[in-house]
């Protein structure tokens, strides 16, 4: 059971991922782009090299222009060492007290493979990721 959540926004919609799977959270980097390749590129952060997806892709959003806001979430899990991209991080938010949704009808089935459910606190709606899914997602071109 997730106790605490890096919370992140893309597109309005507030989203929340296992804080331990998150390595780090880091002001938005050069990024190598990679001819051909599904991912948005690499990136080299403290002698590392991580693949690099922007969420709006993966989410099917329209692009954005980086700002001051936009981050790099560093998931580091298993086989696995991305860097998302998200247009802004939030909080760390303890949710151990708090009961989750499960899978909401809301969403489509093409999403419902990676969301595990919804908080709902006060006035937020946190969508909860499954890391292990997500990253299954990028799977086929990050590894």
């Amino acid at each position: 059971m997730v106790e605490k959540l890096v919370t992140f926004e893309v597109d309005g919609e507030e989203y929340g991922i296992d804080i331990t799977a998150v390595e780090s959270i880091e002001r938005m980097q050069y990024v190598t782009r990679v001819p051909g390749a599904h991912l948005t590129g690499v990136t080299n952060i403290r002698g590392r090299l991580w693949s690099v997806v922007d969420f709006r892709t993966l989410m099917n959003l329209a692009k954005k222009e980086h700002n001051e806001a936009t981050r790099m979430l560093l998931i580091n899990e298993d086989r696995y060492q991305v860097a998302f991209i998200v247009d802004q991080a939030n909080s760390v938010l303890d949710v151990a007290s708090v009961e989750m949704s499960e899978n909401p009808a809301a969403y489509n089935s093409k999403r419902l493979t990676y969301i595990e459910g919804v908080y709902h606190t006060d006035d937020r709606l946190i969508t909860v990721l499954q890391v292990k899914e997500l990253l299954e997602k990028v799977g086929g071109v990050v590894k």
